[in-house]
């Protein structure tokens, strides 16, 4: 018996130390793909999963395993299962091979591959075009996770038109407030929302609404999102105006990038501007200062902020007004 446990204390050590450093092997060009390859077909499921991973970490190089690398989506053990689809992922566009493969994994009775799944979708891109009728019905999954992934993964594989089908999806996810994990659900959706351009009005409102997010995050995507407001500029400008005095600096410089990426500004946004210049804020003056340079419209009281901002003992303000110049 004391025997027998050695041995058991020795092969969990050899399974453990060969998941940590068969991958960097691999990357290292010590194991070929080939190799890797083989090992797929064991009957070990630890042997199988350490392939997947070494496989996952040498990235597209190792398109040669595709093929088998979709095989191991149907493997009997889910974790062998999860790994493959990250593989898929990691090896991007060349993984176009997969996609029949990962479409059907989107319907996996573990939730965590249908999630890796939709993202190695998003991550082959266009390729992936076939998989659209899957992931817009993994669109309804009950996994929060796996709904944003799909709907991320829609709007990547159609960079042009971006389906619409996604949108809903990912104003519900940002809405979120009572899922365990809201706080990365909510960031999930605000970055995959910055990427639709033009914004839809129900899109402009709920990003105007994350501006007030309690979370740096949330704010900093949401407010870079708002660059592409299109016509429903003249909405969002009053909540950026006023992220213009967030605590966070990325906050303010995006929201400061935002408004002057509307062009001209127009005669009642310089008058709101120019009234941020009189506040007690000197972050938020430098901030309207910055948008009045970008469009051109510099007003006499900004230069003069601007001006005095040079010589402010906060580090901060005085770089914010170098690129107010």
């Amino acid at each position: 018996m004391e025997l027998r446990a050695r041995l058991t204390v020795i092969s969990v050590t050899i399974i453990t130390l060969a998941v940590l450093v068969l991958p960097l092997i691999a990357q290292a060009g010590n194991l070929s793909v080939e190799g890797l390859i083989e090992m797929l077909k064991s009957r070990d499921s630890a042997t199988r999963r350490e392939a997947v991973e070494a496989l996952a970490g040498i990235g597209p190089e190792a398109k040669n395993a595709v093929p088998q690398l979709a095989k191991a989506l149907r493997d009997r053990e889910a974790n062998v299962r999860s790994a493959a689809a990250w593989a898929l992922g990691e090896i991007g566009p060349q993984a176009e091979g997969a996609v029949p493969a990962l479409a059907k994994a989107l319907s996996d009775s573990d939730e965590y591959v249908c999630q890796l799944a939709a993202r190695a979708l998003e991550k082959i891109g266009p390729p992936a075009k076939d998989a659209v009728p899957a992931l817009i019905k993994a669109l309804r999954h009950k996994g929060m996770f796996v709904r944003i992934n799909a709907a991320t993964a829609l709007i990547r594989i159609d960079p042009e038109t971006k389906d619409k089908r996604a949108m809903p999806v990912l104003i519900e996810c940002l809405k979120d407030r009572k899922s365990i994990m809201h706080k990365d659900v909510r960031k999930e959706a605000a970055v995959a929302l910055s990427d639709i351009s033009p914004a839809t009005g129900e899109i402009v409102l709920v990003l105007v609404e994350a501006l007030k997010d309690s979370d740096d995050g949330i704010r900093i995507d949401a407010a870079w999102a708002l660059r592409n407001a299109g016509q429903f500029a003249e909405d969002v400008v009053p909540g950026l105006i006023e992220a213009l005095q967030d605590d966070c600096e990325i906050v303010r410089s995006h929201a400061a990038s935002a408004l002057s990426n509307f062009g001209p500004l127009a005669e009642g946004v310089i008058h709101t501007l120019t009234k941020a210049l009189q506040g007690s804020d000197k972050r938020a003056h430098v901030g309207a200062a910055l948008v009045l340079g970008k469009t051109g419209q510099y007003t006499t009281e900004a230069v003069f902020v601007i001006t005095e901002a040079l010589k402010d003992s906060d580090w901060e303000v005085r770089r914010e007004a170098v690129w107010a110049l």
